[in-house]
């Protein structure tokens, strides 16, 4: 006896994907939200001369640390880049980088 088996009904099976399904190059529009409700609305820029203008946080320091030598640039050019910011703000010092530096 034969068991026949029932085709799963596909919608979009004639429909294929034009660019990529997830996004993870841009980092801005994911953590936008969680942003502004955490730094009061406004924004603060906050500029740092040398490492050790940082917050007191040894994860804060080794991350920069790696990606300076990952993207072999000195140490004072990615303390002031983007991804720095958002990873101060993830830790929870970027409240007190914005004190130190007002």
């Amino acid at each position: 006896m034969k068991i026949k088996k029932k085709m799963v009904n596909r919608p979009f099976k004639d429909i294929r994907p034009v660019g990529p399904i997830v996004d993870i190059g841009d980092s801005n529009t994911s953590d936008s939200a969680d942003d502004n409700t955490s730094s009061g609305g406004g924004e603060d820029t906050v500029v740092f001369e040398s490492i050790d203008d940082l917050p007191d946080s040894p994860m804060l320091k080794e991350y920069v640390i790696e990606q300076a030598d990952a993207a072999r640039l000195d140490v004072e050019t990615v303390i002031n880049s983007t991804p720095v910011e958002q990873y101060m703000k993830r830790l929870g010092v970027w409240e007190q980088a914005v004190e130190m530096n007002s």
